[in-house]
């Protein structure tokens, strides 16, 4: 993924504001940096296509409820790093609040293996699935509206991930019901896709099919 890049004058603008003794990760939100956080965002949401950069879910396109700035080294741990532009996503509100508290508890998980005075280059120092340097299906896969870590891996970021950011949240709320497709059901839904006249019969049998298909 593309890191943001800051014209001239938001990183003068950067660079007086974390010269400033006073300010710390806890003025993140302030209006002062509005701006700075909209331009964030709004580059970040196209970049991902409208998914969250954690769970893979919609975000809102236009409005910010669903579309908040994610630090993925947490800004409370490396204040240092608040501004790096491969530190930086956008992710949806539930991802958000789920770290917000973390943070607010001080129980927020560490997503560096080792403390660093310059910010890794690279995939291999991160714990969790890193935007900027991992590929996500290479680490997870949703099922169902589950998720699964593929620790096929040393370093099981997959499972790191699901647990930092409570990525089964719908689950321990709501538990798991999987529906059941038999082939049965695969093959009438092709043969109405195929063999059927009516669009909304084609429609719907093509609805059908992608269900199937994804397990959904």
């Amino acid at each position: 993924m593309d890191k943001i890049i800051f014209d001239k004058q938001q990183l003068q603008f950067i660079s007086e504001t974390i010269s400033c003794s006073s300010f710390t990760y806890k003025n993140w939100g302030d209006d002062s940096l509005l701006d700075l956080r909209c331009y964030i965002r709004n580059y970040y949401r196209d970049l991902q296509q409208g998914e969250c950069a954690f769970c893979k879910n919609d975000l809102s396109i236009v409005a910010v409820g669903n579309a908040h700035v994610e630090h993925i080294v947490p800004k409370s741990i490396y204040p240092k790093f608040m501004f790096e532009p491969k530190n930086l996503c956008v992710i949806c509100a539930d991802c958000n609040q789920i770290k917000r508290d973390q943070e607010v508890t001080r129980n927020i998980p560490n997503t560096l293996k080792k403390p660093y005075v310059k910010y890794p280059r690279s995939s291999k120092p991160f714990l969790i699935v890193h935007p900027h340097f991992d590929v996500w299906d290479d680490y997870l896969v949703k099922f169902n509206g589950f998720y699964v870590g593929k620790d096929d891996h040393k370093d099981r970021k997959g499972s790191f991930t699901i647990y930092a950011c409570g990525l089964n949240r719908k689950l321990a709320k709501f538990g798991y019901e999987k529906e059941i497709y038999s082939d049965d059901d695969l093959m009438e839904a092709a043969r109405q896709l195929i063999e059927s006249d009516n669009l909304i019969t084609k429609l719907n049998a093509l609805t059908n099919l992608k269900k199937i298909i994804n397990n959904e």
